[in-house]
């Protein structure tokens, strides 16, 4: 016969072992997705598979009360402030730290898949010299907002600004942008 405690330790296990399996099934389903939109702030390559590690296993930490909420904006928001911290620290340390491990021991992960087609790739690094001429706060509503999907409440709460501001930052955004973007149609045609 088991005892009451002996029951809820097997109650506890089995709980637990469902939340690794449903952050794991998270993890597969967004991690190319904040890998992206690092690749797109222009995190150094070097630090991003760590940033991408960090911020998953904060949300790991806090899944049972994540899960109910957005745990997918939880993680963007957790990733830009990791970014940041890290960039930060190497400017103070004037050196990089290099560090690489998948979501779980043991496991590998892939990158994101480069498109195969060079016309995507040029369009591609278009887009991205265009993104890089944006200030940080354009930059993030446009990604935020027109890459990832996210509503305008949730970028606003992602990057910790007033929704007003984020609306301010999107027309900004998409109107250098767009006004980059033509100049380089421009000067292909002649």
């Amino acid at each position: 016969m088991t005892r009451p405690d002996d029951q809820q330790d097997d109650d506890l296990l089995r709980d637990a072992s469902r939340y690794d399996q449903e952050v794991q099934r998270f993890f597969d389903q967004h991690h190319r997705e904040v890998h992206g939109y690092l690749i797109n702030l222009g995190t150094p390559a070097e630090h991003i598979r760590q940033i991408v590690h960090d911020a998953f296993l904060a949300a790991r930490d806090r899944w049972l009360t994540l899960r109910t909420q957005n745990p997918r904006a939880y993680v963007f928001q957790v990733a830009r402030y990791q970014r940041n911290r890290t960039l930060r620290n190497e400017i103070r340390r004037s050196k990089r730290v290099v560090v690489g491990l998948p979501f779980e021991r043991g496991r590998e992960w892939e990158e994101p898949a480069v498109p195969d087609h060079a016309d995507d790739i040029i369009d591609r690094m278009v887009l991205n010299a265009a993104l890089a001429k944006l200030s940080e706060n354009h930059r993030n509503a446009v990604l935020l907002h027109h890459v990832h999907g996210f509503p305008v409440a949730e970028t606003a709460k992602i990057l910790n600004r007033a929704e007003a501001t984020v609306k301010s930052d999107l027309r900004r955004g998409r109107d250098i942008l767009e006004r980059l973007l033509s100049a380089g149609e421009e000067a292909k045609e002649q």
